[in-house]
């Protein structure tokens, strides 16, 4: 199946010419500006794999077409080639910026047009695949592992360093509902968000971390007599006032591993602050 490609352009010689020299390998969608363009973009951007877009053209010119897309983000990660005749190199920048991928210039080359859609393309399924491992392996929200993917390379960790004696560390906030009831969700999701930054700034070498649900995260990490304990405290006290209209703490609690892999298992909590 003929991956799907929309051509943006106003010139119907300039229009025709392109769909000819791509619909051997796509499949060539037209538009005959920007407004339509837009329009063809909403109606098939799960299935497109990239926009060919003439930077001028009357009433809606190629910037105002990206920058529609970067408003609405209908576009997101959609490989835009633009064409244009002027080979201003601050032309080019603005481009860019505006959220081009690549440039065609005109007169059109044929073998250049094709082999710099193709690399775009190329370009947008490597990052799509990135995304969907960042998917499967970090939470949506705080952007550190889900409880799966912690749990796998916790698993991991212990069982490259079978003589080494790690601490398992449950962190919650206290209240954490009462806080959502009282600030709304937005601001719990930001608390959340701003903890998990601190957990990832502050981590140990050698360490897993990932939340588990809604405000409880997990931290596994090699267990220094003294150390860990330390650090939660000093946590805490930092954090002990969160919201001056609000009294917030953080709870920790901490148990050893107490044998090696491939049958490790941890006391139940010995600390909690």
């Amino acid at each position: 199946m003929k991956r799907r490609v929309l051509i943006i352009e106003d010139n119907l010689l300039n229009r025709k010419m392109l769909a000819k020299i791509l619909e051997q390998e796509y499949e060539v969608l037209e538009a005959v500006d920007g407004r339509e363009g837009l329009a063809q973009i909403q109606k098939w951007r799960d299935e497109l794999a990239a926009v060919v877009l003439d930077l001028r053209m009357p009433e809606m010119d190629g910037f105002a077409v990206m920058a529609e897309l970067a408003r609405t983000k209908i576009g997101e990660n959609l490989p835009i080639v633009v064409t244009t005749g002027e080979t201003d190199p601050q032309l080019e920048s603005r481009c860019l910026k505006a959220g081009a991928w690549d440039f065609v210039s005109k007169p059109y080359n044929a073998a250049v047009i094709r082999l710099r859609l193709h690399n775009v393309i190329g370009r947008s399924q490597a990052y799509l695949l990135v995304q969907m491992k960042q998917m499967a392996e970090r939470d949506e929200m705080t952007g550190i592992y889900n409880r799966k993917y912690f749990m796998q390379k916790t698993r991991e960790m212990l069982q490259a360093h079978p003589d080494t004696t790690y601490a398992l560390i449950r962190m919650d906030v206290d209240h954490f509902r009462l806080f959502n009831s009282s600030y709304g969700t937005a601001a719990g999701d930001q608390l959340l968000i701003s903890l998990a930054k601190s957990i990832r700034r502050d981590i140990v070498p050698g360490a897993t971390y990932g939340r588990i649900e809604s405000d409880v995260f997990c931290i596994c990490a090699p267990y220094s007599p003294g150390e860990l304990e330390a650090r939660c405290k000093q946590a805490v006290e930092n954090r002990q006032s969160i919201s001056s209209e609000f009294f917030l703490k953080l709870a920790f609690g901490i148990s050893r591993s107490l044998c090696q892999y491939p049958y490790p298992y941890f006391q139940e909590v010995q600390y909690r602050f």
